[in-house]
């Protein structure tokens, strides 16, 4: 009798996921100085030119099959070394911009205590606060709201899953955004302080299986040779 060969509880191959590699662009002046960036179009600065080089190396072992970019100048130069490594066009998607931080936007939190103190101590008590997390949300004005930070991240998962099956997706985009779009495919809230952080020119790897995500790597810079900083809870 011929032996029928099964697949394992854990054996899955390309063919029955999506996978997305999910990269955060490379470092900007405004990420050095602790700026809020948010919208405003700021490109790569040295060390972030560098640094997508050294992450479009890594990419390319993956494989990937199309690339997807936030088309905001830092996030596309990230994608642009990464095409050019593995051949590939690159697709602005808009729903890949950074979350939009309003009257935070462009910031560091010196210069909001000289501008705005009575928001500075709300948001800095915000991101000090203990593990209940019962604090409620400092109202920023002008802030992207949860829901519409909410829709995007379901149409680009939408768009991942339903038209690359059984394909490797990169997708070139920005911190907040990683961190909402991990949060949310991790079970979170959007209205909840978050808890994840992703590096410049980091690496997070996320398998959707019958469109249900798997998160399979988180944060991975090995390949910019750095140590790892320390952190604490942001904003958004």
């Amino acid at each position: 009798m011929q032996e029928i060969k099964t697949k394992s509880f854990f054996e899955v191959s390309l063919e029955d996921v999506t996978r997305l590699i999910l990269i955060r662009h490379g470092r900007t002046a405004a990420n050095d100085q602790g700026r809020m960036t948010g919208l405003s179009d700021i490109p790569l600065d040295a060390m972030g030119m560098k640094q997508a080089e050294l992450v479009a190396a890594k990419v390319a072992s993956y494989e990937p099959s199309v690339i997807y970019s936030s088309p905001l100048a830092r996030a596309r130069q990230t994608a642009e070394a990464i095409a050019a490594r593995v051949g590939l066009e690159i697709v602005n998607d808009k729903d890949l911009v950074e979350y939009d931080f309003g009257e935070l936007s462009d910031m560091t939190l010196g210069e909001l205590e000289q501008k705005n103190p009575i928001l500075f101590e709300q948001v800095n008590a915000w991101i000090s606060m203990g593990p209940e997390l019962t604090m409620k949300r400092p109202e920023i004005k002008g802030i992207e709201t949860a829901k519409n930070l909410a829709d995007r991240i379901g149409r680009f998962t939408a768009l991942v899953t339903e038209k690359h099956p059984g394909s490797v997706v990169v997708a070139v985009a920005h911190g907040a955004l990683i961190r909402s779009m991990l949060t949310v495919w991790a079970g979170g809230s959007l209205t909840n302080r978050m808890a994840f952080r992703s590096n410049n020119a980091s690496i997070s790897v996320i398998d959707f299986y019958n469109g249900v995500p798997a998160i399979r790597q988180f944060n991975d810079i090995c390949h910019l040779d750095t140590k790892l900083s320390y952190g604490r809870p942001v904003v958004f």
